[in-house]
């Protein structure tokens, strides 16, 4: 019996009797099937799709026809680069100095998008975003950008959304960029604001960021890197996460555009650094969004590093005898060298200081003036039908930073994001003409082009990594419930202020006119302030009215007050959105009297019924102005809260309630404001707004009894705007 066991369970009787144990060895037996995983049985999981055709062979010389259209291409890309370095009399390191990234494979989509562009006859959309409008439009270097493009080819096309407040601080330059620029552009040029992009303004009130209280953390992690030990540091990881946000909203939209920086560092540092370590491989981003292009530029901080006296690297002094303790006999190192004697020190320290040749360093350098050639920019503006004090003011030797860009730093930033965009073109070209295949590459490249974009506009999000720092629909995050996983849709914007894109939605494509007319109007936000030219017209004041009028920016809204009755608004929320809804003024540097307070005289009412926090929330930041959050999940009376999209349109209405400013809005300082200069801060017990009141000029000042007093608020209006709204 033992015997007839041991015949059935050894692999060779099994074979014998036609069977298979259930035990048997995977590695050896053939007919061995492992069981596929839980969702692979699924119903259709298993579907294939087909895998695309083959492109033809070509033989050689049918590879050798797309080589004429190449080096044509070539040709013109290399001309206007030799254009740019001779402008600058042959210095190319003015140029090519800018580029900061040390990443080597963060610009791979840019150059992709060039090629396709060029190889392809297809357009290619470069969109601007940044808050410098001190010069005249046609100097802004946007403009210069599209100039120096425009001579390579027609396929080039700038667009630029510049307005003074789009610095990082606005809710529209975060979260609506396709409104603002198009949703077809290639290539997102942002200039840097390192004060409001790194404060998080934008995201306030939307809990995508950490919490104030989280500790610093590194933005690298330096262990075996010894390219990261000078430029990892701490952080707050709410900074972080403000990048993040930015990043992935660029990234987030319908054609995954590259993203490229734009930093003017003209005092010679490096703002930027924090964010470009974070993005380098063993950076905090630096796995997540390897994929992704990200490409710095740092305008003056080192093209012009090395001019710079207290930029320059002092040698370290070498060990010698001088800082070796003197002994009686001579004595031996360990790298061989012999200690002198004190009279021979002596002699070599006096000799030393005969030979010395001291520098004349200035003891402090203002910002440059110039770029090392040129005094004034090439093109200048038409000043054809403008008193000729006009010419005298542009002539003005001004530095090539002071508030913003002058002519002649637009000029060369200009010229800088070209020189860097036309590298890219010219590897990318010389990479096909020196192909041995370059019509089957072409072509491999035109197929995977179409197939991108086709995947891409086919989708109501990115399919974005999960992020690491930030969280939520505005960080175009990924939403898990019961083991199923989706991604939020893109947000949905509505902007009055102007540039914007011709496609755009407004405000007004969002209010309602079903019961009542509104009496609301549509109309700028900022007062028109008296025009100077009418008294002088050869006058500076003149000359900076019209200056500052040459760019189309206006910041405008539908404005109402306590006469106009409600504002109602439909909105019209995407499936699987988050169900948050953001209405945000234009951003104001400082409020005046006769705008309402969005805390106290704004009466909100979500389906008619009047809403209250936590459900609808005001944040308001000194010089971004004030927002209000409505979160239709914690509105309590709202049924199928959780899928606001099947209850679309959502009505939200908005009233303005006057009242009295409290006497508690001026209060007496404490002590000094922090970070002002000595002479110019609020001395301690000078009046100043105070609390919710903070953002407005209340003109608030010491009475005859020492009590503080307001001045500015007489006859008050108290009116409100609606310049953006933003569904998330």
């Amino acid at each position: 019996m033992r015997r007839l066991l041991g015949l059935l369970l050894c692999r060779r009787a099994a074979a014998l009797f036609g069977f298979h144990l259930p035990w048997g060895d995977r590695n050896r037996d053939r007919n061995y099937r492992p069981r596929p995983p839980a969702y692979l049985r699924k119903r259709n999981a298993t579907t294939v799709a087909p895998p695309p055709a083959l492109l033809p062979q070509y033989s050689a010389a049918e590879e050798q026809t797309v080589l004429p259209q190449l080096r044509k291409v070539l040709t013109a890309v290399s001309k206007e680069l030799q254009s740019l370095v001779a402008y600058y009399q042959g210095d190319a390191g003015v140029l090519e100095r800018t580029k900061r990234s040390k990443r080597p494979n963060n610009d791979l989509l840019l150059r992709e998008r060039l090629a396709e562009a060029l190889v392809g006859n297809t357009p290619f959309v470069i969109g601007t975003i940044g808050g410098d409008t001190n010069s005249w439009s046609k100097e802004a270097w946007p403009h210069v950008l599209q100039k120096r493009l425009a001579s390579v080819s027609e396929q080039f096309e700038v667009r630029s959304s510049t307005a003074w407040w789009r610095d990082g601080r606005s809710i529209e330059d975060a979260f609506c960029l396709d409104q603002l620029l198009g949703d077809d552009v290639d290539v997102v040029v942002r200039e840097w604001s390192p004060l409001w992009g790194r404060s998080g303004a934008f995201a306030e009130g939307l809990e995508a960021l950490p919490s104030k209280q989280s500790k610093m953390m590194w933005n690298a992690n330096v262990t075996g890197r010894k390219h990261l030990l000078r430029s990892a540091r701490l952080v707050s990881p709410r900074e972080l996460a403000s990048h993040e946000v930015q990043m992935r909203q660029v990234w987030n939209m319908r054609q995954r555009p590259a993203l490229m920086y734009v930093s003017h560092d003209f005092d010679g540092g490096d703002d930027a650094s924090t964010l470009r370590t974070a993005l380098e491989k063993g950076g905090v981003f630096g796995d997540a969004y390897h994929k992704f292009s990200s490409t710095f530029l740092s305008a003056f901080g080192s093209t012009f590093e090395k001019e710079r006296p207290w930029k320059r690297k002092r040698k370290k002094p070498h060990r010698s005898a001088a800082a070796v303790p003197l002994r009686r006999a001579a004595t031996t190192v360990s790298d061989g060298r012999r200690l002198l004697n004190k009279r021979t020190e002596a002699k070599k320290k006096a000799r030393l200081q005969r030979q010395k040749v001291v520098e004349a360093v200035p003891a402090e350098e203002g910002p440059r003036s110039s770029d090392g050639i040129h005094s004034f920019p090439r093109d200048m503006p038409d000043f054809e039908s403008s008193p000729q004090t006009f010419r005298g003011f542009w002539k003005e030797t001004t530095p090539l930073y002071e508030h913003g860009y002058s002519a002649l730093g637009h000029e060369l930033v200009g010229n800088q994001v070209a020189y860097r965009l036309l590298t890219y073109a010219n590897e990318s070209l010389t990479h096909f003409i020196n192909s041995e295949t370059p019509r089957s590459d072409v072509e491999r490249l035109l197929r995977h082009r179409e197939r991108r974009r086709t995947a891409l506009n086919m989708r109501s999000h990115a399919s974005l990594p999960p992020p690491v720092l930030c969280s939520g629909a505005p960080c175009a995050d990924t939403l898990c419930r019961d083991g199923e996983c989706r991604h939020y849709p893109r947000p949905v914007c509505a902007v009055s202020s102007l540039p914007k894109a011709a496609s755009s939605l407004d405000v007004g494509d969002f209010v309602s006119n079903a019961t009542q007319r509104t009496r609301w109007a549509n109309q700028g936000t900022t007062p028109e302030r008296e025009d100077p030219c009418a008294g002088d017209e050869a006058s500076r004041a003149c000359y900076d009215f019209r200056r500052s009028k040459s760019h189309k920016q206006q910041q405008r809204g539908f404005v109402g007050e306590q006469g106009s009755g409600d504002l109602q608004l439909d909105l019209q929320f995407r499936k699987h959105s988050n169900c948050v809804a953001v209405i945000a003024e234009a951003p104001v540097v400082t409020k005046t009297a006769n705008q309402a307070n969005w805390h106290l005289e704004l009466e909100v009412k979500v389906e008619g019924e009047v809403c209250r926090p936590p459900a609808c929330s005001i944040t308001t930041i000194p010089g971004a102005g004030s927002r209000l959050v409505v979160d239709l999940k914690k509105v309590d009376k709202l049924e199928d809260r959780d899928m606001c999209w099947v209850l679309n349109p959502i009505h939200v209405d908005l009233r303005v309630v006057p009242a009295k400013i409290p006497a508690h809005a001026c209060g007496a300082l404490s002590r000094p404001m922090k970070g002002a200069c000595k002479d110019c801060a609020p001395a301690r017990g000078a009046c100043k707004e105070s609390g919710i009141w903070a953002a407005y000029d209340l003109g608030c000042s010491v009475a005859a009894d020492g009590s503080c007093a307001m001045s500015n608020v007489d006859d008050r209006a108290a009116t409100l705007s609606v310049a953006t709204v933003v569904l998330f």
